[in-house]
């Protein structure tokens, strides 16, 4: 998104690109209002606003990191544990489960969830799972084979049959 000089936002009119990047762009603005009877002067309260204007209507939606970075996305996983923790907090929640790895042993493993907003929106509370709750958790398994990790997409109790999917609000 590029703005030309001379093009005016509202009570804003733009003097110059001041730099360009992955997250937006920065212009020098005069706030014609604010500015009558200083000299016409450019207003370093102005310059912030259009800052955060340029920013925010340019910011991508995939600006977001991705999950693929971090997780083998092409690859699916279940295990079967024991809830240790449920970290509900943003930006993502977290289940650690303690779970046997291919060699028998008990380890903890971190399954990265939804945000709390959306688990909230989709049903989900602080108090939905309780420590000691056995439940089978899948996902995509860390792109580090040695990190006890993955990326959540679908989790059921065992007790009484509770489930969550990715994408699927409508249980």
């Amino acid at each position: 998104m590029s703005i030309s000089p001379g093009t005016r936002l509202g009570a804003y009119e733009i003097l110059a690109l001041i730099g360009a990047g992955g997250m937006g762009e920065v212009y020098r603005a005069h706030d014609t209002i604010r500015a009558r009877g200083n000299g016409g002067r450019t207003m370093t309260r102005s310059w912030l606003i259009l800052v955060l204007c340029a920013l925010v209507g340019s910011v991508r939606a995939s600006g977001h990191h991705s999950f693929a970075s971090y997780y083998s996305e092409d690859q699916t996983v279940s295990i079967e544990g024991i809830l240790v923790e449920l970290d509900y907090r943003n930006p993502h929640a977290f289940v650690h489960l303690l779970a046997q790895d291919n060699r028998g042993q008990m380890q903890r493993v971190s399954a990265e969830w939804a945000s709390p907003a959306r688990l909230s929106r989709e049903g989900v509370a602080r108090d939905t799972l309780k420590p000691g709750d056995r439940l089978i958790v899948t996902g995509s398994p860390s792109r580090d084979p040695a990190e006890y990790q993955m990326h959540l997409k679908g989790m059921q109790r065992v007790s009484d049959g509770w489930k969550w999917v990715a994408g699927d609000q409508f249980r």
